[in-house]
């Protein structure tokens, strides 16, 4: 259980009530005296503080203080065990008897410890003497006082003849001093308001970003330069003191802006406002704006200074001469395309619309002129909106209007002169917002004509539809398809089952070595026949299969059907895809070729044959069956060999692939043959 459960959480335990066993008696004369208690230990405190309240000139308050905590934790204590009778808040109790004890043993101690100082002080006897001492006392010193008030009077009458004559001078002297503390304190407020506006003036005049100069008015001689303006034209400030600022005017603007200046100096115009070009230090040119005053000197009525603030407007007359080409385009870009420009100022419930998007309104609201929203031209074109159409609109403008969106998109039909209907898509942006509330001031939008776009979607759904109906139906004739492929190889592979069986029938009836010989070679090729057949059967397309594996189980049923000549065979094959076009006659041609090596190559009861299929080019496959690295052929086997290559049967399966074969004899017998494919 944790602290705070232990303190605060009663479950488990009886209510004191139960250990009087609900006596009556007993219980409420346990509570009936608690609560007498509890009364009397808080009116005890509060006699306390009425008293201290009363008597605030007692020394040791704070004993009072303390007494007066010790009864209330007792009335806490006893206004709790009256609790415990009915609720077993135990906790809590036990929490108010340890502040109790702690509040007990503190002022026990401090009580113990304030004894003696207590004992020590005057008793009623005591103090009632010591004050009749003191009234002897002070019966003295009044007659003394009498005697002083006389020496006093006479003195004061002799002092307020000389105060006046004092005051008298002084007055005079007070009159003259103030005058002259005004005219100081005057001439101290003027010199410091004379220092701060220098102070300030000189730190705006240096740290201002923007170039100020003093000029001489007459021959326009620099007399003070800030460092903003030097570092326009790329020289130290201490360089451009004394020097004429008309020297580093452009020749061409120089004659009129001495011209403009003259006018300042004459009075004719209170303030020079010019842009002129500027020679910089390194030859380059700059734009500036000057805006100079003159100060005069009232007592000859002539210029006495000349002050001037240059600005740099480089990237200003930059910016203005790319917003107006910008302008340019866009309008050219609007005016070449099917769209329009609706501007709103949402604080005044205007509209404005370029002339692009005043053509759509078939001229309904006037071009290039704010109206109100709630006029008639505007009035007039929101009519002619379709009626399914119109509240949507109206409810994304008012969300937008509202600060509730961004940006809002809609698409919605008009009415045409014609009777048609048009249809327009408005995309509109909030551009602008209040900078204290944050509501929008002004939104721009983009309205486009999709009556062209409308009419080709609906056709291009409608082809749309049409191609998923024929593709629907591709698909399910090509699953047909499939599914006839399949049954027609599993049919054929039945077929040829069958008439392996009737040869193994066959052969079990002969005993003649060569025609047992011509029935496995006929067994080889029906069963290569119908592996062909039953890949195509089990491929994913019914049209491909990967021949790596088909090359594997075919080469084992070869050697299996051989396998009195104990040789094995190791075939190693790319991944490859086939058709049935090259399927059956590469399966056959495998078939002949490893038998002929069983029959002719392969050493008697230890022969090891390698077959391999690899792609050697994008459109060439190297098929090549050795019997592995022995010495040289014999004559004899070297021309089996060579002759069961030259039979037709596998003259005709090389060039129904289009296939070129190579055979060799040096170490071991070997044929290579290159097959022109192309992977499906």
């Amino acid at each position: 259980m944790s602290l705070l459960g232990l303190f605060f959480n009663p479950s488990g335990l009886a209510p004191h009530g139960f250990c009087l066993t609900w006596t009556p008696g007993l219980i409420w004369l346990h509570a009936g005296s608690d609560a007498l208690i509890l009364l009397s230990y808080v009116s005890i405190p509060v006699s306390l503080i009425w008293l201290l309240r009363r008597r605030r000139d007692r020394a040791y308050h704070w004993i009072a203080h303390l007494f007066v905590t010790f009864f209330l934790t007792c009335s806490t204590v006893h206004g709790l065990a009256i609790l415990t009778l009915w609720v077993p808040d135990y906790g809590v109790e036990a929490l108010a008897k340890a502040a109790t004890a702690l509040v007990s043993v503190a002022t026990a101690s401090l009580l113990w410890i304030m004894a003696p100082r207590l004992a020590r002080m005057l008793s009623p006897a005591e103090l009632t003497s010591v004050n009749t001492e003191l009234s002897h006392t002070i019966a003295k010193q009044e007659a003394t006082l009498h005697q002083l008030l006389g020496i006093e009077q006479k003195l004061r009458n002799s002092n307020s003849r000389l105060e006046k004559n004092v005051a008298k001078h002084a007055a005079d002297l007070r009159t003259s001093n103030t005058r002259l503390l005004e005219l100081f304190a005057k001439r101290v407020s003027t010199h410091e308001l004379l220092a701060k506006s220098e102070a300030e003036y000189r730190a705006s005049f240096e740290a201002g970003t923007i170039g100020r100069v003093q000029l001489e008015p007459l021959s326009g001689c620099l007399l003070r330069v800030n460092g903003a303006f030097a570092a326009m034209l790329g020289y130290e400030a201490k360089d451009l003191v004394g020097r004429e600022i008309w020297d580093f005017a452009y020749p061409d603007d120089r004659a009129a802006a001495v011209a403009e200046f003259s006018k300042l100096l004459a009075g004719e115009i209170d303030t020079c406002v010019m842009e002129k070009r500027y020679v910089r230090r390194d030859g380059g040119l700059a734009w500036m704006r000057m805006h100079a005053t003159v100060v005069m000197d009232q007592a000859v009525g002539l210029p006495r200074i000349a002050l001037a603030e240059i600005e740099n407007i480089d990237l200003r007359r930059a910016t203005r001469a790319a917003l107006r080409a910008t302008e340019v385009l866009l309008r050219l870009s609007l005016e070449c395309g099917a769209f329009g420009v609706w501007a709103f100022d949402i604080r005044n419930h205007l509209v404005w619309t370029d002339r692009s998007a005043s053509a759509m309104t078939d001229g309904e609201v006037p071009a290039e002129n704010w109206l109100a929203l709630a006029g008639p031209e505007y009035a007039a074109w929101v009519k002619r909106i379709h009626p399914d159409d119109r509240d949507q609109r109206e409810a994304r403008l008012q969300a937008l209007f509202a600060g509730e969106s961004e940006m809002v998109q809609s698409e919605y039909r008009v009415s045409r002169p014609d009777g048609e209907w048009s249809v327009l898509s408005h995309r509109c942006v909030v551009v602008e917002r209040d900078a204290v509330s944050g509501s929008p001031i002004c939104a721009v939008g983009i309205v486009t004509d999709m009556t062209a776009g409308s009419a080709a979607l609906t056709e291009l759904q409608g082809a749309k539809a049409n191609l998923e109906r024929s593709l629907q139906q591709r698909r399910a004739v090509l699953a047909h398809r499939h599914l006839l492929l399949r049954e027609v190889y599993h049919r054929m592979n039945d077929t040829l089952q069958i008439v392996d069986r009737l040869f193994a029938r066959q052969a079990e009836r002969l005993n003649d070595r060569a025609a047992l010989d011509v029935l496995s070679d006929q067994r080889s090729r029906i069963y290569a026949l119908g592996f062909v057949h039953g890949e195509l059967m089990t491929s994913v397309d019914v049209e491909t299969f990967d021949v790596a594996p088909f090359l594997h189980e075919l080469c084992e049923a070869v050697l299996a059907n051989g396998a009195d000549r104990g040789a094995c065979v190791a075939v190693e094959s790319d991944h490859l895809k086939v058709t049935l076009g090259h399927a059956i006659p590469l399966g056959l041609l495998v078939t002949e070729l490893l038998n002929n090596c069983l029959r002719h190559a392969s050493l008697p009861g230890s022969g090891r044959i390698a077959v391999g299929l690899r792609r050697s080019a994008d459109t060439e496959l190297t098929l090549t069956i050795s019997d592995g690295d022995h010495p040289p052929a014999e004559a004899a086997r070297a021309a089996s060999f060579m002759a069961g290559l030259e039979t037709r049967l596998v003259r005709d399966l090389a060039c129904q692939l289009g296939a070129e074969s190579k055979a060799s004899c040096n170490n071991g017998l070997a044929v290579e043959i290159t097959i022109f494919h192309r992977h499906p």
